[in-house]
């Protein structure tokens, strides 16, 4: 396994590499790279207790976003769940 780390200049960047690295799986030999933000430790544990919230059982297209769990719906962000402080 080889980890890549790739430095954006801006916010915008980054956000838009996020959102288009689940097009890697779509193209062929790319199906096993992944791409994820680089995290703090304690970011990853808020997003692991995140994760263990039944929320994606009802809504699939759920995210983690700032220690929240979100949809949008109809172009509203919508907050499911958030981490207490």
């Amino acid at each position: 396994m080889c980890l890549v780390r790739i430095v954006c200049e801006d916010t915008v960047a980054r956000r838009n590499l996020l959102k288009g690295a689940n097009k890697l799986k779509a193209a062929q030999g790319y199906n096993k790279i992944y791409v994820a933000p680089d995290l703090t430790k304690s970011q990853q544990i808020t997003d692991n207790k995140l994760r263990e919230q039944q929320v994606r059982a009802e809504h699939r297209d759920a995210k983690i976003n700032n220690g929240e769990i979100v949809i949008l719906e109809n172009g509203q962000r919508r907050v499911l769940f958030s981490q207490p402080s």
